[in-house]
């Protein structure tokens, strides 16, 4: 409710007609929500004794996950100097767990299948983002970002729990459409790519992400 209350007022404040203007200064805190499309988990590997009876070290089948819904805040800053080129911070949260399959287990000259429990994985992504943007279109600003980000991966089953922090790939794509000089709501891809361990497993983990929110702007 707190959050509400904090939205509501800035909404009101920020509610100013105009246009934005790249001669100043310009920050921004922004909200989105949005779907993750979880690729499988790739070069799946197991890293400890598990319920499967999957040794350590032990090579298995790509790994599917669900899809999820995420949430996230961002931060960002364009100079008064470059107005088209900013940076930006951002975490942003989903929950793409791992459902009990069969996976294929490689044993030295041959292969066998083994039932994987479901897993539960949330991943938290903290990004670091340099950013780019167009801003001779009125209220309309379409804007590109790349930059690394830390993954921290926690996972629960396999009787283990765990959290491991690696460093991956951010890359987002978007547009913005202001509604006053302080308020825009956007759309947002981004695709994501990192290493990722827990719970006993460990793979290449990538994800599409389709998000919207609303930003405000000071100057």
């Amino acid at each position: 409710m707190f959050f509400v209350h904090v939205a509501v007022f800035l909404l009101v404040l920020s509610w100013t007609p105009g246009f934005v203007s790249g001669a100043s200064a310009e920050s921004y805190i922004a909200g989105h929500v949005g779907f993750v499309l979880a690729e499988n988990l790739l070069g799946a590997t197991s890293t400890s004794l598990n319920t499967a009876g999957i040794t350590p070290g032990t090579k298995i089948s790509d790994l599917d996950l669900f899809d999820a819904y995420m949430y996230g805040a961002k931060l960002g800053y364009f100079s008064a100097t470059r107005p088209w080129l900013g940076v930006e911070t951002e975490v942003y949260s989903a929950t793409p767990h791992v459902p009990q399959q069969i996976v294929i287990v490689a044993v030295p000259g041959s292969a066998t299948g083994a039932t994987l429990p479901g897993t539960s994985l949330r991943i938290t992504t903290v990004a670091f983002n340099l950013l780019t943007r167009e801003t001779t279109l009125g209220d309309f600003q379409p804007y590109g970002g790349i930059g690394p980000a830390i993954f921290i991966a926690h996972g629960s089953g396999l009787g283990i729990s765990s959290t491991h922090a690696g460093l991956g790939l951010n890359l987002e794509a978007g547009g913005r459409f202001f509604l006053s000089k302080h308020l825009a709501l956007f759309g947002e891809f981004k695709f994501n790519k990192a290493e990722v361990k827990f719970a006993g497993l460990s793979g290449d983990y990538s994800a599409q992400l389709f998000t919207g929110g609303v930003s405000f702007h000071f100057y």
